[in-house]
């Protein structure tokens, strides 16, 4: 009876493990059309994680941790129509666990279907400088995201390197995808002060376009990276994943 007893508690843990995990509670409804701008990551303390006027490629860029350019198919309006989310996790999870919480979601209220398919393309190797790495681990456990912003000046704050490559595919928009080969494993925060290169980052905008003066005397972001923060990013051939939408559905407003 005893060893009946323990088999099913075991099972019964085993089942609750294998289950992917989910938001406690979210809210995800369409943009209002009036609403300004836009935005998405998680609140201070962490258990909150909001998405503003968010289209639904943006929210698969986040889950996945791809670039835009790593996913294909889907309806027109999954780069345009925004979306606004609010979840909360129950408990502190870590980045990786509120990525697969994100992809849960959508599968549950997108009824998202994906392809994932591995290439061998043209990427960029991210690695530590020969000089070695300038980033400076954070200690305080502040709200990770970028401060600062504008033209070619980033402030990172607490932030992992697998949130610094997604940074670096849809923030920059470098050309490749982005393996990490660093082997840093926690969190840190930096800052890069760079000239925006639009024709090496695949803008839409003029490539030609006059830089303001104050970014003009600033190095391009390649070498920003190595000089400033002791990283550097070299072109090679290697596997990069890349996203096909089967199927998808508007989701209902809740």
């Amino acid at each position: 009876m005893m060893n009946r007893l323990l088999l099913l508690v075991l099972a019964a843990s085993q089942a609750i493990q294998s289950q992917p995990l989910a938001f406690e509670v979210a809210s995800l409804k369409p943009t209002n059309p009036d609403s300004p701008g836009g935005g998405i990551g998680p609140l201070l303390g962490g258990q909150t994680y909001v998405a503003r006027n968010t289209s639904l490629i943006t929210l698969i860029t986040t889950a996945y941790n791809v670039s835009v350019a790593q996913i294909s198919g889907g309806p027109s309006w999954a780069p345009t129509k925004g979306f606004d989310l609010e979840a909360k996790t129950g408990r502190p999870v870590t980045r990786e666990e509120r990525l697969e919480m994100m992809r849960t979601l959508l599968e549950d209220r997108f009824q998202l279907k994906l392809r994932r398919e591995t290439k061998q393309v043209p990427v960029y190797i991210l690695t530590i400088d020969k000089t070695g790495s300038k980033l400076t681990v954070n200690t305080d456990g502040a709200q990770s995201g970028l401060r600062g912003g504008g033209a070619g000046k980033s402030i990172g704050i607490n932030i992992p390197m697998s949130l610094f490559v997604w940074y670096l595919q849809n923030t920059w928009r470098v050309d490749r995808p982005v393996i990490d080969r660093t082997g840093l494993k926690g969190s840190y925060d930096w800052e890069l002060n760079f000239t925006p290169d639009n024709r090496l980052q695949g803008r839409g905008d003029n490539p030609n376009a006059a830089l303001a003066p104050d970014l003009a005397d600033r190095p391009p972001l390649f070498e920003a990276l190595r000089k400033q923060l002791g990283l550097r990013l070299d072109p090679q051939r290697g596997p990069a994943e890349f996203l096909t939408i089967e199927h998808v559905e508007l989701p209902s407003g809740n």
